[in-house]
């Protein structure tokens, strides 16, 4: 698998550098999903545009990070997995909620990848 280097926002392309620009004040600084994401302009985009749509949902910013959470668990990313439980923390979610459904997530995708679902 080639790696990808994680384009800053200075460097990104024009129509990727306004959303990274936005993304690095809103959050303080840019995740590295989204900068390797602006390496095709329009997957970023289109990432934010859900992100947005999942935003204006009637979800709690809480239900919000435990929906993505499942979504992780079902794709077998221990990454997104660890990035949606501290965004849950960041939300607000008490403990031992996000460390809880981060180890529980984790401990099962090290024991099989459930495939035959």
């Amino acid at each position: 698998m080639k790696f990808v280097v994680p384009t800053a926002a200075d460097t990104a392309a024009a129509s990727a550098r306004q959303d990274l620009t936005a993304a690095g004040r809103i959050l303080g600084f840019v995740p590295n999903l989204l900068a390797v994401l602006a390496e095709a302009p329009i997957a970023l985009r289109a990432y934010i545009n859900l992100t947005e749509l999942l935003c204006d949902a009637s979800l709690s910013p809480i239900e919000q990070q435990v929906t993505m959470l499942a979504s992780s668990y079902e794709h077998c990313c221990g990454y997104c997995i660890a990035a949606h439980s501290t965004v849950a923390t960041m939300a607000g979610m008490p403990e031992p909620g996000p460390v809880t459904l981060r180890r529980e997530n984790t401990k099962y995708l090290t024991e099989t990848t459930h495939a035959d679902d």
